[in-house]
């Protein structure tokens, strides 16, 4: 899964991930823990709330995209949100997620609210998401930006530079539709097997 996140504010996101002159096809999957159950009332509500933040970007969104010769279905995309979420502290906040398709591939948009209504602050990210340990080993490279046979981990001291192993598919795991091409792929030293 390619992963691009950002802080943002709401300003305009609703019609963007609403966007069908880019995508062929558009579909609001989830609007949980807002007041409103539509994506442009769930944007206007962060916008009204950020009127008394100090942050001006109260959003975590995450776009999600399986490498281009791989289709998954949405239970593969709605774990990685909600591994996302969990890694990130942001379990239990107002999230969004649309899923565009554009000339036959699938991809996802998450957003989370990152405002406390109690307290009405900001929860803080600790990291970028690539900046973070807890994330080593879940992604490979982006096939947009080579080389591919390597990706840049975090660590204690500053980044280091791991293989990406390709290998054929162990029979313990090619039932999965992803895998079915007859290999894996995965970065050295985090076998998820």
């Amino acid at each position: 899964m390619i992963l691009k996140a950002s802080t943002r504010a709401p300003k305009g996101l609703a019609a963007h991930l609403m966007n069908t002159r880019d995508n062929d096809h558009v579909h609001v999957h989830s609007v949980d823990g807002f007041v409103s159950q539509d994506l442009h009332g769930a944007m206007s509500e962060v916008g009204l709330m950020m009127k008394g933040l100090k942050s001006g970007q109260p959003l975590f969104s995450v776009s999600l995209s399986p490498p281009q010769e791989h289709e998954v279905g949405i239970d593969v995309f709605e774990a990685a949100i909600n591994e996302i979420e969990q890694r990130c502290g942001l379990t239990g906040q107002p999230r969004a997620v649309v899923f565009h398709e554009k000339e036959g591939r699938r991809h996802a948009h998450a957003v989370w609210s990152r405002i406390d209504p109690a307290t009405m602050t900001v929860k803080k990210l600790p990291y970028a998401y690539y900046t973070c340990q807890s994330f080593n080993g879940l992604w490979l490279p982006n096939p947009y930006h080579p080389p591919l046979d390597q990706v840049k981990l975090p660590g204690i001291f500053g980044s280091k530079t791991h293989a990406v192993i390709t290998a054929p598919t162990p029979p313990e795991l090619s039932q999965y539709p992803q895998l079915q091409n007859g290999s894996v792929s995965y970065v050295q030293g985090f076998k998820p097997w």
